[in-house]
């Protein structure tokens, strides 16, 4: 049932950007044909970043990289699709038992997220871009559970990813990125247990690079008027 509430969320809001293009005279009018999209991979350091209530003495990191495709609703708003995906993560202690059950480690074996996000721009410094977001989506988890004899799980949970980023443009339409996501979970099985019964944690900090597709005609021409003018 959760996944079928989470994949809700994923596709209703891209359903209403079916006409989007119509609206925005400047930058769409005589592009509607073309694609105003963008497309970025990232990569860096995925690590259960805990304040508090820890289900494991000590936590390790590993690295990730992800994938997004964004849409652009006006200067600032716009909507993406973000994937995320990693493996081997180091093996964590746990703290003390969970009832009869002994685990003296967790191994993360795979993990993936994907979600949707509403992402805002705060303000331009520079030539640098500051943006957050929010979003909804779930991660998918496969562990081994060792003491004496190892145990495999997998967990799906619920997440909700808040995102501080900076970027700009280097060429044409590459643009750096440089960012920090945090998930919050809605349940405490990320971790492949459940033991202080608190929501789970984790964060990706991440360095990517993003290329526009569309709007070939007019975002990089060197020209004094408004297109939808010409």
């Amino acid at each position: 049932m959760k996944k079928v509430i989470v994949f809700i969320f994923l596709i209703i809001p891209f359903i209403s950007l079916a006409q989007y293009s119509k609206s925005n005279k400047f930058l769409y009018s005589k592009s509607r044909s073309t694609l105003p999209y963008y497309i970025g991979l990232n990569a860096g350091v995925v690590s259960n970043n805990y304040v508090g209530n820890k289900d494991f003495v000590s936590y390790g990191s590993a690295f990730a990289w992800g994938m997004y495709f964004e849409k652009p609703l006006g200067y600032r708003p716009s909507l993406s699709i973000n994937f995320r995906t990693m493996g081997n993560y180091s093996s964590s202690v746990l703290d003390k038992e969970i009832g009869t059950l002994a685990v003296e480690s967790s191994d993360l074996k795979r993990s993936y997220d994907l979600s949707i996000n509403f992402n805002y721009l705060l303000f331009d410094w520079y030539g640098w871009q500051y943006k957050s977001a929010i979003g909804i989506g779930f991660v998918n988890n496969g562990f081994e559970l060792n003491n004496y004899t190892p145990i495999e799980t997998e967990s799906t949970t619920a997440v909700v990813p808040l995102q501080l980023s900076t970027g700009r443009k280097i060429y044409k339409r590459f643009e750096l990125e440089f960012g920090y996501r945090y998930y919050l979970g809605l349940d405490n099985e990320i971790e492949g247990i459940a033991f202080n019964n608190k929501f789970d944690k984790y964060a990706y900090a991440f360095v990517g690079l993003k290329y526009l597709l569309g709007e070939k005609d007019y975002r990089f021409q060197k020209k004094g008027s408004c297109p939808s003018v010409e």
